[in-house]
């Protein structure tokens, strides 16, 4: 990299150069050197020299050697072999395969390429927050609030030696995220600050999900949505919601269950007072119908009686008839 800038530093040199050339006036020529910078500024200007002692000229630089550019074009070269990045994957397509498979190939060389150089700078990146981390143990005595920013401008805040008091007697409680309490590690998450094709990864994620591997919580992870947060807030509580709605419906089912339940035994209990309400009726009935047969059997017995009085008046009577015709 640094003969690479040494190159383009040579360059921009040649190039001022080339751009600001030098006028070369023989001695003597003109009479006043002032007077010509200013006349030769002027396209249009008239400007007098003695030919004798020779014209005035431009010494123009020597030109760089083709191989000069063709030493940056070979620079750039080693870099990206080096760190693993060719063209293909910055999105230049000129040297991009024919083929899906071939691109991702190549890409998937270019990534494992890139990791030797990228373990390099995760230890340093590790070793850094850890020095950092130790500094800042000492260094934030007070609340501190930190706010993390995603690819995707979603916003994190984590507030560390949050202090909480209490409201009455305005007496510390206790302190909350105390960094300065205990000892963590660093850790570099490996490949996370490769370069990938987000688009690439949203739609193996939404594969997955189609075919039931992942819910639908990763798949919003990897959107291009700015509040991915409230979203799965919203999203949350929707389902809550939809929970506590399936719970009511499902109790609104058990009441009308029961109220079917209740609404049978009621008729039940209905049909069973009618009939103890007819059986009593019918019972009236008997009671009527029986003292009107006992009634009727008690004026036959007395027509039978008054009867079989009768005949046996009308016998006595025609035996002593008999008696005194004899």
């Amino acid at each position: 990299q640094r003969l690479l800038n040494k190159l383009f530093s040579l360059t921009l040199s040649h190039a001022q150069a080339s751009a600001g050339l030098k006028l070369l006036v023989p001695e003597g020529s003109v009479d006043d050197i002032g007077q010509i910078e200013r006349d030769w500024a002027n396209p249009n200007a008239v400007i007098p020299y003695n030919p004798e002692f020779g014209e005035p000229h431009f010494p123009a630089p020597q030109p760089l050697a083709g191989e000069f550019y063709h030493l940056i074009d070979r620079v750039e070269h080693y870099i990206d072999l080096n760190f693993g990045i060719p063209e293909l994957m910055q999105g230049f397509k000129e040297a991009a395969p024919e083929t899906v498979r071939g691109t991702a190939m190549l890409s998937e060389m270019g990534e494992s390429r890139g990791k030797s150089k990228l373990r390099d700078i995760e230890a340093s990146l590790t070793r850094l927050g850890t020095v950092i981390y130790n500094f800042a143990k000492g260094h934030y005595e007070y609340s501190k609030t930190f706010r993390i920013v995603q690819p995707n401008n979603d916003l994190t805040e984590f507030t560390v030696n949050n202090k909480l008091y209490d409201d009455k007697r305005q007496e510390l409680m206790s302190i909350e995220n105390d960094i300065t309490i205990g000892q963590h590690d660093v850790r570099i998450i490996s490949g996370s600050t490769m370069p990938s094709n987000r688009m690439q990864e949203y739609n193996m994620y939404l594969e997955a999900y189609k075919l039931n591997l992942v819910d639908d919580v990763e798949v919003l992870k990897k959107t291009e949505i700015f509040d991915k947060e409230g979203v799965l807030k919203r999203k949350g509580l929707i389902a809550q919601l939809q929970g506590q709605l399936q719970g009511a419906q499902g109790q609104i089912k058990k009441l009308q269950g029961d109220l079917q339940t209740a609404e049978r035994e009621m008729l039940h209990a209905n049909k069973r007072a009618e009939l103890e309400k007819f059986k009593g009726e019918l019972g009236e009935i008997e009671k009527s119908s029986r003292y009107k047969e006992k009634t009727n059997i008690n004026k036959l017995e007395t027509a039978i009686n008054k009867a079989i009085a009768r005949e046996e008046v009308k016998i006595q009577r025609k035996a002593m008839a008999e008696e005194k015709g004899a």
